[in-house]
């Protein structure tokens, strides 16, 4: 299951692409404060960070978060359509890029195609609906835990 960070100021929009995300199955943690998330990310794991930029200034927060968690991909989120300033976001680390006056179905797209790119697979993608989403692991072998797990967890055997 991905895991993903949004950032938004915005309580309506927050809530409305948390709803998005986490009824295409995508375990989701979001937050209306900026110091709050960089805590989360500098403590947890993500796949994806989905952060909300009305300026250039905030990039430079996109830059230092990708310095510390290199692998976890980053989608700019702005009203700002100017090329000038989604070329700023990519060289701050940014893998993509959504414009807020986009049409919502293209957020998805835009999230599924960021975590194609960046959430290495091994072939098939195992579909494990684990009930526990604090853990991660995309690993083959891990993935045969998790099955394990989940075979053996309604039984009275010990383990």
């Amino acid at each position: 299951m991905n895991r993903i960070v949004i950032y938004e100021p915005n309580p309506e929009l927050l809530a409305m692409y948390r709803g998005q995300l986490e009824s295409q199955k995508f375990w989701v943690f979001a937050c209306q404060d900026e110091q709050e998330v960089k805590a989360l990310i500098q403590k947890q794991i993500f796949h994806l960070c989905l952060w909300s930029s009305e300026n250039v200034e905030s990039l430079e927060t996109i830059h230092y978060l990708k310095s510390q968690r290199p692998e976890m991909g980053f989608i700019v989120m702005s009203s700002i359509v100017d090329p000038a300033f989604i070329v700023s976001c990519i060289r701050s680390g940014a893998s993509n890029f959504w414009a807020k006056t986009s049409e919502s179905h293209t957020f998805i797209d835009v999230i599924t195609q960021t975590l194609g790119r960046i959430v290495p697979t091994s072939g098939q993608e195992p579909n494990i609906d684990f009930p526990f989403p604090q853990f991660v692991g995309r690993h083959p072998e891990i993935q045969e835990i998790f099955r394990l797990i989940l075979s053996i967890k309604d039984t009275d055997s010990t383990v």
